[in-house]
């Protein structure tokens, strides 16, 4: 079954193991002498997720988003906020939800989260 002297000896040395050990060893053996062909199967998909990507416009799309500072923003007050939370284990009640609603900056970053979602609707809707 191994042919290999060293993965023999290997395996003889640790006896309780061996039927796991050898079947391992085959795989992996098997896995490697395919592996030519996995790679290349991987690079070919590559090349054709690359070529999509840039006829759908979608790389160009998203460079603009990754340079856009409003949208970096908005991505780091997310983080820092989700840190936090987790940090600090916050929670609330209903009535502290109520409570928030008289707070203009939970107004306007609720007016802008209900707008996202309205527009999201509409786009779903399509």
């Amino acid at each position: 079954m191994v042919k290999d002297r060293y993965a023999g000896d290997f395996v003889s040395s640790n006896g309780e193991n061996t039927e796991v050990i050898l079947l391992f060893l085959e795989a992996l053996n098997e896995f490697i002498k395919r592996s030519p062909f996995i790679l290349e199967s991987l690079n070919k998909d590559v090349i054709k997720f690359r070529e999509a990507i840039g006829e759908s416009g979608l790389a160009s799309k998203l460079m603009e988003v990754a340079g856009n500072r409003e949208i970096v923003g908005l991505i780091d007050i997310i983080a820092e906020s989700a840190k936090e939370v987790k940090e600090n284990d916050y929670r609330t009640s209903l009535t502290g939800l109520v409570r928030a609603l008289t707070d203009e900056d939970i107004q306007r970053a609720l007016a802008f989260i209900l707008l996202v979602l309205k527009r999201l609707g509409m786009q779903l809707k399509d």
